[in-house]
């Protein structure tokens, strides 16, 4: 794992890369060294060994535990703490839906706890909603920086 200064200096490059020079055929979103490209079905093969051979020439490589290719119409993933599917509205049209992870809203659920709990029933309320309003989650800031 690299710093995330690091990481910005050395895949700026990619991100223009992919972003700029492919035509509306793939979106790369990245924060740091994790990143998603989303491309249309059957070109994720080609862009991910055209990935891989530009990392390695920049000394870098894929983390091939977390590397893999998913058609997200079938199967949703996980990205920065939250969970992304593809889902169809009631008016029968396709979006990218994101919510939290199970993971973020444990965390969640833990940091409130220490706040809601028999202990701190005494303090004021406007004291408590003040505490409760300032919890955020470090997953949701990242993914609010990468939006």
């Amino acid at each position: 794992m690299i710093s995330p200064l690091l990481a910005n200096l050395y895949l700026n490059p990619l991100d223009h890369g992919v972003n700029d020079t492919t035509a509306g055929q793939a979106r790369m979103v990245r924060y740091a060294d994790d990143f998603v490209i989303a491309c249309a079905p059957g070109r994720g093969g080609g862009l991910g060994a055209r990935l891989k051979r530009w990392l390695e020439a920049k000394g870098l490589t894929l983390n091939e535990v977390k590397t893999r290719t998913v058609n997200i119409r079938q199967t949703g993933i996980n990205f920065l703490g939250c969970n992304l599917t593809w889902r169809r509205s009631s008016r029968g049209r396709s979006y990218l839906h994101a919510q939290p992870s199970q993971k973020s809203r444990g965390n969640l659920r833990e940091q409130l706890g220490e706040i809601l709990n028999h202990w701190t029933r005494w303090r004021p309320i406007q004291e408590v909603v003040r505490e409760v309003n300032q919890v955020e989650l470090p997953t949701m800031a990242k993914w609010k920086a990468a939006r």
